[in-house]
């Protein structure tokens, strides 16, 4: 897979206004909504930087980082590989480096399913670097951007997310003005890493 860059841009927190209350013409929101319910075990390295993550419903492995940041939040992430598993050693031994542990690469890349692969994670590396989240994310389309609702949970509790992301900087930097959403923006890495 080619590496790929996206803008991106996530409020995270108890309570957020809904894309409903945003005050956006209805005519702007593409009408096919869907809702998908994902079941993601995020890796925590240390860093904001690296978002990196088994994702079951996929059954694969995503590895995200973080290219650039503007003054105002807004992020351009790069997706370096989301590979379907068994994700092969060599994969895995740049996880391993990333994570700081030790383990076998052949092992890890041979896991043909996502929770096998974090069973063996789990019996690697510090029980807090791995942070189980389920989400049911509703996805809608707004011109070149796409916005996705979360709720979301983790052992620490429930959430809300914002997320908003376009290859056009511009488009996004306009959207999130016609949203209106305040706050500080936070990525998941930073959030979850917070709450470890």
């Amino acid at each position: 897979m080619e590496a790929l860059d996206v803008w991106e841009l996530r409020w995270i927190a108890g309570q957020l206004p809904s894309l409903d209350a945003a005050g956006l013409p209805p005519s702007s929101i593409d009408p096919e909504r869907s809702v998908l319910y994902e079941h993601d075990v995020y890796m925590l390295t240390g860093s904001e930087e690296i978002n990196l993550k088994v994702r079951h419903r996929e059954n694969s492995l995503k590895l995200k980082t973080l290219q650039e940041r503007t003054v105002d939040g807004f992020e351009r992430w790069r997706t370096e590989f989301d590979a379907s598993l068994p994700a092969g050693p060599e994969r895995l031994r740049d996880v391993l480096d990333l994570l700081g542990v030790a383990g076998s690469p052949q092992r890890l890349g041979a896991a043909v399913r996502a929770g096998e692969l974090v069973e063996i994670l789990e019996t690697g590396g510090e029980p807090t670097q791995l942070v189980v989240v389920h989400k049911a994310r509703h996805l809608f389309r707004i011109g070149t951007c796409s916005v996705d609702e979360v709720r979301f949970r983790t052992q620490g509790g429930r959430y809300r997310s914002l997320g908003v992301e376009s290859s056009s900087l511009g488009d996004l930097r306009l959207l999130v003005h016609e949203l209106g959403v305040r706050g500080s923006p936070r990525n998941y890495a930073q959030f979850l890493a917070d709450r470890r």
